[in-house]
């Protein structure tokens, strides 16, 4: 007889977000145990009983005005290092995005980290757990879509040489209100300006008669929200 004991995920949801929380503290590994008998291997069965060193719970991430916020809950956690939280924007390929040390010596500690708006209209997010022997291992994951609609900022040609830096604009709210600004890679001001959405792709010339060099060209909505380019003057 096989016995088996694991946890199934549990489901949340935040800011219309579908949230999953893995329960990962019960998920166990197999180890071989074999019981009396008559010999025959009939009573004889694989037994469930490592446990990984923490449980993740109500692992969620919520988006505001000012980006998002990815927040979890650790309990009975042992030998922990760290907890990384990654992001997907196509739903493959992760990237760190922020790192939390672990708070060893409590029952129960409460972790959040807040993130830039990502410039895509879907994102997904998971946990990684860095044990402090080296070794890691993930949560589970959950593709989420945002409220907001995608929207961009490129130049039109990069590099350029003309008198002009034209760059184009898409997906800003009609009528709504953001700043292109232009600085040096030092930091730097050369150019700022007031955009004004439209339903439609945007051309915004920037005067860039500056010194051949590597520039940074950003926008920023009402709410906070950023992208930025280089760019190359020659």
């Amino acid at each position: 007889m096989t016995f088996l004991t694991l946890t199934h995920p549990r489901f949340f949801s935040c800011c219309g977000w579908l949230i999953l929380a893995s329960a990962l503290h019960g998920q166990t590994l197999p180890s071989i145990h074999f019981g009396g008998g008559d010999g025959d291997g009939s009573d004889s069965g694989i037994s469930f009983f490592t446990t990984l060193p923490v449980e993740i719970v109500d692992f969620r991430a919520c988006e505001t005005p000012t980006g998002i916020i990815v927040a979890w809950e650790s309990r009975d956690a042992v030998d922990i290092a760290a907890y990384f939280v990654e992001e997907a924007l196509d739903g493959k390929h992760f990237q760190d995005r922020a790192r939390r040390a672990a708070h060893a010596g409590k029952p129960a500690v409460s972790y959040s980290v807040h993130l830039s708006h990502p410039a895509a209209a879907t994102a997904t997010y998971r946990l990684r757990v860095e044990e402090a022997d080296g070794s890691t291992w993930h949560s589970e994951l959950d593709q989420v879509t945002f409220d907001t609609p995608e929207w961009s900022m490129e130049p039109r040609a990069n590099p350029t040489a003309g008198k002009d830096l034209v760059v184009q604009i898409t997906g800003l709210a009609t009528g709504e209100q953001a700043v292109l600004e232009m600085t040096s890679l030092e930091g730097r001001k050369v150019h700022s300006a007031a955009v004004f959405g439209a339903p439609y792709v945007q051309e915004v010339r920037v005067p860039s008669e500056l010194p051949a060099a590597t520039y940074v060209i950003g926008i920023v909505r009402e709410d906070g929200r950023r992208l930025s380019r280089q760019v190359v003057i020659r």
